[in-house]
């Protein structure tokens, strides 16, 4: 008798298969004509109440099972390229896009959408301002990856309205009543060389540690360390990895899962 996740398993496949058998597909697609404002999807996030948070390439949209809710630049996005988005544990939802970072505070909002963001400036030394991946440390900091630089938000501060975006020199306005709480922005240092990396992938991707710190994967300096509390990254010395890995996700214990081009690590 099947029992547990191969029973599990064995029912999956028998539903795709009954519905294949009977020409219906096994799944719904959702396009621009059901309102969704691209198919090129980035990422996709569920928030508390239910709803998706759709990262795009026209827009950020939000989907409360019946229609999709299209925010951009208008609504003080940096961009309409959507990268990702992250949900703090303060509540605060964070948009990565391809001119900068974005906020908005989901318990300040009367809806249970948030109908306008704040941009949080900051200055990239050669103008690139593209924000890749967000992550969240133990500790409560967001790091944002920029392209061949990481960036850290330390804890936000209390900032009057009408801050500057980072390129148009514009920005948007706090919601009326109130001062927007703005995190700032300093970039991290490396504790070495680092190797270019390529503009056809997300530059790093983050995992935290037991201990505090932060694993990072790089598509050509290998496996690198952010120890707790710190600002400079190292590198993880003798690892047997290779130099471009992309991906890590904690496997349980002190093992970790890796992802390269030559196949799946547990490390």
């Amino acid at each position: 008798m099947l029992s547990g996740r191969p029973f599990f398993l064995f029912c999956i496949l028998t539903m795709l298969t009954s519905a294949a058998l009977a020409g219906d597909p096994a799944y719904q697609l959702y396009t621009t004509e059901d309102g969704l404002p691209s198919t090129f999807v980035k990422h996709i996030l569920q928030l508390p109440e239910g709803y998706m948070a759709i990262a795009t390439d026209d827009g950020l949209a939000f989907y409360d099972g019946y229609d999709f809710h299209r925010r951009c630049i208008s609504d003080g996005l940096p961009d309409h390229l959507v990268k990702q988005t992250l949900l703090s544990r303060r509540n605060r939802l964070y948009v990565a896009t391809d001119k900068g970072i974005a906020f908005a505070d989901l318990e300040d909002n009367a809806s249970p959408l948030p109908n306008s963001f704040t941009r949080i400036p900051f200055a990239a030394p050669d103008g690139d301002y593209r924000i890749r991946a967000l992550h969240e440390t133990t500790d409560g900091r967001i790091l944002a990856a920029g392209q061949n630089r990481i960036y850290v938000l330390d804890a936000p501060q209390r900032n009057p309205a009408g801050q500057a975006g980072p390129e148009t020199g514009t920005g948007r306005s706090a919601p009326p009543g109130r001062d927007a709480a703005m995190e700032t922005i300093r970039e991290l240092e490396f504790g070495f060389t680092l190797v270019p990396q390529t503009n056809l992938v997300r530059s790093f991707s983050f995992e935290n540690d037991r201990r505090g710190g932060v694993l990072i994967t790089t598509t050509g300096n290998n496996l690198l360390y952010l120890p707790p509390g710190e600002s400079a990254v190292v590198r993880v010395a003798n690892t047997g990895l290779p130099s471009q890995i992309r991906g890590i996700q904690h496997a349980g214990g002190s093992r970790y899962w890796v992802g390269s081009v030559f196949g799946l690590y547990l490390v």
